[in-house]
């Protein structure tokens, strides 16, 4: 029981002084089309965004080689403090029988993954290039 407790806390002292870090669940869709970066439909994320399909840099792959497409799981959304781009890590998968809130995520697509100017601080994969503006939206999967 008290390894239950002490995981989030160890996962929450990861982080950078400034960042801020936020539990999360949802659908793994896989990887995404640029390289280290994965799809996820998430549930809301209070006090930062509603329900979306995102395309997401990865920071730390730990956990993630497990993982299958359309598996449910929870995941840390790590915001960095300063000019990084937000990404995601921590990645566990849920039981099946798990309920989401993701309906409104087939509304909402969004690609995060380009925005950054660096990798993230613990990324093993190469950071994200900025997104072509002229480009068509990306098609869901």
């Amino acid at each position: 029981m008290r390894l239950l407790v002490l995981l989030p806390l160890l996962a929450l002292a990861a982080c950078g002084p400034n960042d801020l870090a936020y539990p999360v669940r949802g659908v793994y869709h896989g990887p995404a089309v640029m390289q280290g970066t994965v799809s996820i439909s998430h549930e809301t994320v209070p006090g930062l965004m509603e329900a979306m399909r995102m395309d997401f840099a990865v920071g730390d792959t730990a956990g993630l080689g497990a993982l299958h497409r359309g598996d449910k799981i929870a995941f840390r959304l790590v915001v960095p403090g300063g000019d990084g781009a937000p990404y995601v890590e921590g990645f566990s998968r849920l039981p099946d029988s798990t309920a989401l809130d993701t309906a409104a995520a087939a509304l909402h697509t969004h690609d995060a993954a380009p925005h950054g100017s660096a990798a993230p601080p613990h990324a093993d994969t190469p950071a994200a290039a900025p997104a072509d503006s002229s480009a068509a939206p990306a098609k869901p999967f």
